[in-house]
Order: C-alpha cells, then structure tokens, then sequence
C-alpha cells in the first residue's frame, strides 16, 4: 500500500475510535440513553406509589369506614361490644 493510503487508514480508524469510545463519544450515548430509561422506569414506580398513598390519605381522612377496616386489620382492633377470637396453629 501507499504511503498515503496507510496514514489516511489510520487516521480514519483513530477517528472511528474516537468517536465510538471517547469521551461524549457514541458509547458514553448510549450508556447516558440506557440510564435515562432505567431513570423513567423509577420516576413512573414513584408516581404510582404517589397516587397510592393520596388515595391513602384521602380515605384516612374523610372516610370513617376505612379507618374502621384498618384499625380492625391492621391493628387487631375491635368495635364496642365486639369480642375477637384469635385461632393458634398446634405445633
């Protein structure tokens, strides 16, 4: 080959290299496009879990039969005149 033809392979080469791999490079790209989706996905999951826990707070506080279920469920309570019973597994 030429000399001119080596030198301008080379060049064009480095130059491919560059722009795949070096810094803001084409890879950089796609790692920065890859971590954009993975960062969307996160911000949808909080805004679900958003919406979840204002419908949450909106029950706890207008709604007197919610906080009735929860209390009884989640606490183990019991309404006036109301006895709970509670089943133990034998071992």
């Amino acid at each position: 080959m030429k000399k001119k033809t080596k030198i301008l392979l080379v060049a064009a080469v480095s130059i491919a290299l560059v722009i795949l791999f070096g810094n803001k490079g084409f890879m950089d790209a796609y790692r920065s496009y890859k971590e954009i989706g993975k960062k969307s996905e996160m911000i949808e999951h909080a805004r679900y879990s958003l919406d979840s826990l204002q419908t949450e707070y909106i029950h706890l506080k207008q709604d007197t039969s919610y906080i009735e279920q929860i209390a009884r469920e989640k606490l183990g309570m019991a309404g006036k005149n109301e006895l709970i019973i509670k089943f133990v597994e034998e071992e």
